[in-house]
């Protein structure tokens, strides 16, 4: 399978995925007692819906990348150690530097993200 319909298939099974849930959230608030919605705006359930299906269609969408980025790193650092001899271990020291830089500024990105979502 090459890569468009690989991305296409990532991003209808993420559509379908989100539709499920949204359709399953709005039936279950259809059959809560009224006086249980009343805590929360109309506005703010259709906000929650949406958040939460735009987070599960962006982890589905991602799940058939982390199936196969072991497997192609794995590829790559053989063929790399094969061309560069010892000097393959400076790259991964780059590699495995950048992506610890990479983890602290997505973690300083969600906690900035959480603080938006509490105004």
């Amino acid at each position: 399978m090459n890569d468009v319909n690989f991305s296409y298939t990532e991003q209808m099974l993420g559509t379908h995925a989100q539709s499920a849930l949204i359709k399953l959230i709005y039936k279950k608030v259809m059959n809560v007692h009224p006086s249980t919605i009343n805590e929360f705006s109309s506005g703010e359930l259709v906000n929650f819906v949406q958040t939460d299906s735009l987070k599960l269609y962006d982890y589905v969408s991602c799940v058939g990348w982390l199936l196969n980025v072991p497997i192609l790193l794995a590829c790559c650092f053989t063929i790399l150690f094969y061309l560069l001899g010892v000097s393959f271990f400076s790259g991964i020291a780059v590699f495995i530097v950048s992506f610890i830089v990479n983890a602290l500024l997505a973690a300083k990105s969600a906690h900035f993200y959480e603080l938006y979502m509490k105004k």
